[in-house]
């Protein structure tokens, strides 16, 4: 599956407070953005719309459900990832830069010149709580790709075609030797999973790869070209000796204003660490992958961030 990861830095024109779920704030300026974008007859509704099977606007914010179960999962998940863990305060000066990023899988990597203008309308339109003054209006400064420049005001051309690389699993690494291994595992960012229909508040290593080759699984079946060709019984099963050292996980809860329900929605999740101990070799390309795609509901908004730590 192919997938692109790109930072955006900005800074800030005025005093802007933030709000404390910044994921919301920025995934709901971004939609307005988007359509406002990109939408040629100006609906308020995507699906009365003749061109919503043409338009870019749904296939990103509204997927349709699933037409086949080959994923397991009853709506089709959305082809980016918006994450804002480096927007850490709740106060910015003017001029100060903040960052953030979006991950874009199969061909959504190369709709980002529509993200470019879409987060160049963020800026006029502005972030964070209305003042006098208006919102915290803010100037784009730079679009790193990979870790490489690709866009500044000055130099705005972006390469054509944007630039993507691929995420695959090797099945030879299975049956490597085995190799004693010990990581941690972040949850940096809530992880809401559900098992058995009700959000999940404890796991072992079992459950936690569950989560892993689920969110996996959709997006493969979705957006990669072979669709998904990995074997998880064998997997499942190995995963059974891994051993739970230390697990310091809670919930967390986090609200958030929907505008089309009128309401606040509490969106909670796990967040904490937990360590691990066996014969990790099979499972690490899995981990490595979700740490790209996060796991879990909600991960448009950027929850479900994590990150693998080797303590060997």
């Amino acid at each position: 599956m192919n997938y692109a990861f790109f930072k955006i830095i900005s800074h800030f024109e005025r005093d802007v407070e933030l709000s404390s779920f910044k994921g919301s704030m920025l995934r709901g300026a971004l939609g307005h953005a988007l359509k406002d974008t990109v939408c040629a007859v100006r609906v308020k509704v995507c699906e009365s719309c003749l061109l919503r099977f043409t338009c870019i606007y749904p296939s990103i914010f509204e997927p349709k459900p699933v037409a086949d179960q080959r994923s397991g999962q009853s709506h089709r998940p959305h082809p980016y990832v918006l994450d804002t863990f480096e927007m850490n305060r709740g106060f910015y000066k003017a001029g100060e830069p903040f960052t953030f990023s979006l991950v874009l899988f199969g061909k959504a990597t190369q709709y980002f010149p529509y993200f470019l203008y879409a987060f160049e309308c963020m800026g006029r339109n502005g972030l964070g709580r209305r003042t006098e003054h208006g919102r915290g209006t803010f100037v784009l400064d730079e679009v790193k790709l990979w870790g490489n420049t690709i866009y500044t005001p000055e130099a705005n051309k972006l390469p054509d075609p944007i630039p993507d690389k691929n995420i695959s699993f090797e099945k030879e690494i299975l049956n490597s030797a085995k190799v004693s291994q010990h990581i941690r595992i972040n949850l940096l960012s809530p992880l809401r999973v559900k098992t058995g229909g009700s959000f999940a508040r404890d796991f072992d290593f079992l459950e936690f790869l569950r989560f892993v080759l689920r969110r996996l699984r959709s997006l493969f079946c979705e957006f990669s070209e072979t669709g998904w060709c990995v074997d998880e019984k064998p997997l499942l099963q190995k995963a059974k000796s891994i051993i739970v050292l230390e697990k310091n996980i809670r919930w967390e809860e986090q609200v958030r204003y929907s505008n089309r329900q009128k309401t606040k929605l509490f969106i909670g999740g796990l967040s904490g660490t937990f360590e691990v101990k066996g014969d990790l070799t099979p499972f690490i390309q899995f981990l490595k992958a979700a740490e790209i795609v996060h796991l879990g509901k909600e991960t448009s908004f950027g929850l479900g961030r994590i990150k693998i730590e080797n303590l060997n």
